[in-house]
């Protein structure tokens, strides 16, 4: 059969298959049975029965509210399985997804790589800390108040002076007084 023989042809309501459509309909319909079979595990996955270590990048918080609270149920789930955790470089976790260096990361949906699969846990709020009885403070500060007073802010990935806060602000044309910036450590172990 010729190769440009088509396989939909112009009908009263919009295209119609050619007789060829028909024809490969079946075989296609074999053979994607045949590939999905192929590629589909032979069983389904049992925690019980799973040995693997799971390799995720997380930053302290995600630690502290996703992974440790979890540890117990895995471990009763999956008893088999181990898991490590490092410390997590926003500039690399699509490098060390698609080398198969992470499992998974937990991170803030807006600085996740595009290019990676990613699924919202939950929604959080931000609040303002401050020491008791700070002068400033004794009423919920505005917008402006807040940007005055003396900031302090940790990143995973260098030693600047800008986060999200920043990028939040600067979106409303202001910015905040950072005068302390953290480095929180990449792969400092998990202190037990």
């Amino acid at each position: 059969m010729p190769a440009s023989m088509p396989l939909l042809l112009p009908g009263p309501r919009g295209m119609r298959p050619a007789a060829r459509a028909d024809e490969l309909r079946e075989l296609l319909r074999q053979a994607l049975e045949s590939l999905e079979r192929a590629v589909s595990p032979s069983s389904p996955f049992d925690p019980a029965k799973a040995s693997h270590t799971w390799r995720v990048a997380a930053s302290d918080y995600s630690k502290s509210t996703i992974l440790l609270p979890a540890l117990a149920g895995l471990r009763l789930a999956a008893p088999g399985t181990r898991l490590a955790v490092l410390g997590i470089a926003p500039s690399r976790i699509a490098r060390q997804a698609e080398q198969g260096e992470v499992d998974m990361a937990f991170h803030i949906s807006d600085e996740a790589p595009a290019s990676l699969h990613r699924r919202p846990l939950f929604t959080d709020q931000y609040v303002l800390v401050g020491r008791a009885g700070h002068p400033r403070l004794k009423r919920r500060p505005t917008l402006s108040q807040f940007c005055k007073l003396d900031h302090v802010i940790v990143l995973p990935d260098g030693g600047g002076l800008h986060g999200i806060t920043d990028t939040a602000l600067s979106e409303l044309g202001l910015t905040r007084r950072v005068v302390l910036s953290i480095l929180q450590p990449m792969d400092s172990p998990p202190r037990c």
